[in-house]
């Protein structure tokens, strides 16, 4: 209503005060505070191990002695009467089954977010075509382009090409790209918003008012759903709410699992020291 500043916030601040404790977090899970150059990399790798590490944990469940199904059965569950340790050995080897598919999915997105693009994506090409957007098509210009037309202008043509394509949804974001003197202007729904899957999209010449394209989220070739996918199933968004809650739940488990799995190689080393 009257412009006045509420508040200010540094994204990527490291600050665990109110204004900055949520940025932080996320920082962490993206970066760890490290440079990006090393970052992804690194993320990108344990994402990887912890892939390969569900498959370990499920191989190491299943049984030696016969009848396997129904020893292997005897794995999900919690035997009752049990003392501290086998308690935290059954929460452990349970948890791990119970949660192992979801796991594995945030292994592998994560993994994507991480490095796809220089891994995932060349792979990809040799079995779909991605199609290109308005900015790769174009490609940077070597100074910044400044726009000729006003937002104001673009905004009609963005809509009149939304008419054209169909859709309903209203203009809810608009940005320019000084690089390559791209409008995209965003058609917002709830539909979209509450899955994070991004948003239908005309791109326009800040030049001339040309439309340059339009992407829809989850549309194209094989190759263009996969790669939208990865960032709504990493925060369990494209399930909606119990996407989310199960996602939460997958976290709160990875971290059980990790402190029972320490409480499990103390025991047993100091046994091995016992031993010795």
């Amino acid at each position: 209503m009257t412009g006045a500043i509420l508040g200010r916030r540094q994204w990527g601040a490291f600050a665990f005060d109110r204004e900055h404790l949520l940025p932080a977090i996320y920082e962490i899970h993206y970066s760890l505070f490290l440079p990006e150059a090393l970052s992804g990399w690194f993320l990108g790798l344990l994402a990887a191990a912890w892939a390969i590490d569900c498959f370990v944990g499920a191989s190491l469940t299943l049984p030696r002695a016969r009848p396997r199904p129904g020893n292997w059965l005897r794995a999900w569950t919690l035997k009752r009467r049990a003392g501290p340790y086998r308690r935290t050995l059954d929460l452990h080897r349970a948890g791990g089954l119970w949660l192992w598919l979801v796991l594995l999915l945030l292994a592998l997105t994560g993994f994507y977010l991480r490095v796809g693009e220089d891994t995932v994506r060349p792979l990809l090409l040799h079995f779909s075509s991605l199609t290109p957007s308005p900015y790769e098509l174009r490609g940077e210009a070597e100074a910044d382009v400044a726009p000729v037309l006003p937002l104001r202008a673009v905004l009609p043509l963005a809509t009149a090409e939304r008419d054209r394509l169909g859709w309903t949804d209203a203009p809810t974001a608009a940005s320019y790209d000084l690089h390559t003197g791209i409008y995209a202007v965003a058609f917002q729904s709830a539909r979209y918003a509450e899955r994070a899957i991004g948003a239908p999209t005309v791109y326009v010449d800040g030049g001339d008012g040309r439309i340059l394209g339009h992407s829809e989220p989850l549309t194209g070739t094989a190759a263009d759903i996969i790669v939208d996918l990865p960032r709504p199933l990493h925060g369990g968004k494209l399930g909606g709410l119990p996407g989310r809650i199960l996602v939460a739940s997958a976290g709160l488990g990875t971290a059980m699992l990790s402190l029972t799995g320490i409480a499990i190689w103390i025991r047993k080393r100091r046994g091995r020291t016992r031993g010795v």
